[in-house]
């Protein structure tokens, strides 16, 4: 759901805009140089462009089915007519060589596996979609903090795993690498703890200081059906650590266990002075399942090596196991 906020004169918002921002003014001077080369991008004979302002979007989630809507969508990719006027990290104000009633296509985009240089628009999103959308020239038009949606459940989209730890049945469970004197626990309303709405649990594994104790904790329930042709398959998790964590995958085949690291998690709190800072990611599964594709299930892990002088604390919540189908 998208929301005009309303639009003023370029000229009036330039006043401003130049002062808080004249690099980005310099790249869209660049970026209009580069469209008049084409003639493609304009309508017959306009030369001044319309303006789009996004600052900021959010995610409309059903918590019963795809639990609670945290998010870390960065970008946005804007098409319109179908045709790509290009990706903008938020917030955003980018020019539009349109004018009059247009199509508007808007994309959420992420980091895949936290890497800025690995910017997609997320497959899982709806894109937001405005079939008679007003662009004015030497104008901008705001958008007030757009919603996007999941796709809904059907035979293509898929919700392999929620673990939110709002039931008292945790689906992480200790596994054959883990310290046996580390377990995990559930907590509320506690420093580090996250606190959203329809979210007042989080789970929370300590280390104590100077010990080199790890952990090693593993999904309950095994994968037997993501997708091996390509499909996308992505694991959403939120986490607030003062210590480094890696997330993998184990592949199962014939009994055998093999161990994949996928990503390493940087603290969110390395000076052990901002415990309240959650971040989202999310975490490219299909290529281990592609490159494993005749294994018999998976299961997802984290692991992490306490080395710090520190009590090292990893708090986790939202792990979120998604897969389409072709």
């Amino acid at each position: 759901m998208c929301n005009i906020s309303g639009w003023v004169s370029f000229k009036q918002y330039n006043e401003s805009f130049m002062k808080r921002n004249f690099t980005f003014f310099a790249t869209c001077m660049a970026f209009l140089l580069l469209s008049f080369a084409s003639c493609n991008n304009f309508d017959g004979e306009q030369k001044v462009p319309a303006y789009l302002r996004i600052d900021s979007v959010g995610l409309k989630t059903d918590p019963n089915v795809f639990g609670v809507n945290t998010h870390n969508i960065t970008d946005v990719w804007v098409y319109v007519d179908d045709k790509t006027i290009g990706t903008f990290e938020l917030p955003a104000t980018f020019p539009v060589l349109k004018e009059g009633k247009h199509k508007l296509s808007i994309y959420g985009g992420i980091k895949l596996n936290g890497i800025s240089e690995s910017r997609i628009p997320y497959p899982f999103f709806k894109p937001l979609i405005i079939e008679d959308f007003g662009l004015y020239p030497d104008s901008v038009v705001s958008l007030s903090v757009p919603q996007f949606e999941y796709y809904e459940l059907n035979t293509t989209t898929h919700v392999a795993w929620i673990e939110d730890f709002e039931v008292a049945s945790v689906t992480l469970e200790p596994g054959a690498f883990n310290d046996s004197t580390v377990s995990m626990e559930r907590v509320s309303q506690e420093e580090g703890a996250m606190q959203w709405e329809h979210s007042y649990y989080s789970g929370k594994i300590t280390l104590p200081a100077d010990t080199n104790k790890y952990f090693f904790f593993q999904s309950y329930k095994s994968f037997d059906e993501l997708p091996t042709n390509g499909a996308a398959c992505m694991l959403e998790l939120d986490f607030n650590t003062n210590d480094t964590v890696v997330v993998g995958v184990i592949s199962y085949k014939h009994n055998k266990a093999t161990l994949h690291d996928l990503v390493k998690l940087m603290p969110t709190d390395p000076d052990h002075d901002t415990p309240n800072k959650w971040k989202k990611i999310y975490v490219n599964i299909g290529p281990i399942v592609i490159d494993n594709k005749d294994a018999d299930k998976y299961k997802i892990y984290i692991q992490s090596v306490q080395r710090d002088p520190r009590i090292s604390k990893y708090y986790f919540d939202n792990f979120k196991l998604l897969y389409r189908e072709r």
